[in-house]
């Protein structure tokens, strides 16, 4: 596999580098990632970072993700300086996925409770991180070069675009790191299909584990500011040739015939909000077979349930 960088440098077999760590042990917190996506977290904190920019994390919740980071950082002796951005407010399913999770202590908040405090207290005995409460299309940054950007929260293409103007123009070629959570799940298809047209700049070198749907990309060179300019001119947007082109480019990277046929339904789904319904069965139909029986049933019953009616009649 093809590093740049300070990925090449240091992690020659980014495939079993890290799957050997033993994680500290972390007081539980309502999560949204796997255990693979916390070693690799950890990992990246610990033995990838180098301390040339800062780390930054959009999307924090509770603070699981960023206590594994901040471990990492911890464990091998960096200071970092380490932001997290975040509205920190609980949303009515963010509760649901908590409870679910054992948490049943989360009933004693409201939705739309203020849950800085609480991700504070988790944090503030791993790492100094300083966190700060903004919506997604009120971030800033003057915090200088960023090494390692984690996106957790933009999904929307009009977030992902905001957040890649506010803090691409700090990132180091050849050396920043970007992790972008859920880039695997079909309902977030902007995030491929944004990166994919993308790529001239941003190399995707990891699918962590056939578990994961995070995606970890290197900055290869600056991309100019005009880019982001006028999303409506993204050539995936104007044509559906260039369009599958630039999806099937990301789709390689996953070597689990289940994990990317599951990455491929972001493409049926987002060609089927675009109206091309009969496209988007098509790729659901040559994508269908290679699912395991749990994808498949979480596409049936909660992500692409009209797609999969449409197709399977």
């Amino acid at each position: 596999m093809k590093m740049n960088g300070l990925m090449s440098q240091n992690i020659p077999k980014i495939k079993q580098a890290y799957k050997h760590i033993k994680l500290p042990k972390l007081s539980p917190v309502p999560t949204m990632i796997t255990d693979d996506e916390k070693q690799y977290l950890y990992w990246l904190g610990r033995d990838v970072v180098s301390g040339v920019g800062a780390v930054v994390e959009i999307g924090t919740w509770f603070g699981c993700s960023a206590g594994y980071l901040g471990a990492g950082l911890r464990d091998g002796s960096k200071s970092v300086p380490f932001y997290c951005f975040d509205r920190f407010e609980l949303q009515g399913i963010e509760k649901r996925k908590a409870r679910e999770q054992g948490f049943d202590h989360i009933e004693e908040l409201e939705v739309e409770a203020d849950i800085m405090p609480i991700t504070a207290e988790h944090l503030e005995s791993i790492y100094s991180i300083q966190l700060y409460k903004t919506y997604i299309d009120k971030n800033s940054w003057t915090g200088g070069k960023i090494e390692l950007l984690h996106l957790d929260a933009p999904k929307r293409e009009s977030d992902i675009i905001h957040v890649l103007k506010t803090f691409a123009p700090f990132l180091i070629p050849e050396k920043s790191i970007i992790v972008l959570q859920d880039f695997g799940m079909p309902r977030a298809y902007s995030l491929p299909l944004i990166f994919g047209e993308l790529r001239e700049y941003f190399e995707l070198v990891d699918i962590p584990s056939e578990n994961s749907t995070m995606a970890v990309f290197v900055y290869k060179h600056q991309m100019p500011n005009l880019i982001l300019s006028d999303p409506e001119n993204f050539s995936f947007k104007k044509n559906t040739r260039d369009c599958i082109e630039g999806w099937n480019k990301m789709a390689t990277y996953y070597t689990n015939p289940s994990q990317k046929a599951f990455f491929n339904f972001g493409l049926a789904l987002y060609f089927f909000r675009k109206g091309e319904k009969e496209l988007a069965v098509k790729i659901a139909k040559e994508n269908a077979p290679y699912l395991s029986v749990e994808k498949a049933e979480l596409l049936d019953k909660r992500l692409c349930t009209r797609i999969w009616k449409l197709a399977f009649k």
